[in-house]
């Protein structure tokens, strides 16, 4: 529980910095910030992986970095276990809602040999951002 709470804190303060004032799930195209291209010229977006979440939440806390990755992975377990295997839904205020999606069985196609085939039923994890943690207006 202590470690949730940390990881909450830490969350929480990553949110204040200028990072995350502008909301990635809201952002226009003339908005988005290239770091990088691919092989076909398609640009790639900025892209924040999980050493440098765990760098910024050091930068921003006093802890070590091996306690906030204890504490990330233990928040990683926790939505696995209770939103994917138990169907539990995870909402955090002024974060966002960790629900289950169940995608049913369907008919494919083997895109290589182009035989049909059965895809089996599945599930996953859904993340729907809070609107007062996420939103931003943007003028034009």
């Amino acid at each position: 529980m202590k470690f949730i709470i940390l990881f909450f804190v830490a969350v929480l303060c990553i949110m204040q910095t200028s990072a995350f004032m502008v909301n990635p799930f809201k952002l226009k195209h003339s908005n988005l910030k290239f770091s990088a291209t691919t092989g076909a010229g398609k640009e790639k977006a900025n892209v924040i992986g999980k050493g440098d979440l765990l760098k910024k939440l050091q930068e921003a806390t006093s802890f070590r970095k091996r306690d906030i990755e204890a504490v990330l992975q233990s928040f990683i377990d926790i939505i696995r276990e209770d939103v994917l295997h138990q169907g539990s839904e995870v909402r955090i205020r002024d974060f966002g809602t960790f629900k289950p999606k169940f995608i049913a069985a369907r008919d494919g196609r083997n895109p290589k040999t182009g035989e049909p085939i059965k895809i089996g039923a599945s599930s996953t994890v859904k993340f729907s951002p809070s609107d007062s943690g996420f939103r931003t207006r943007h003028v034009d």
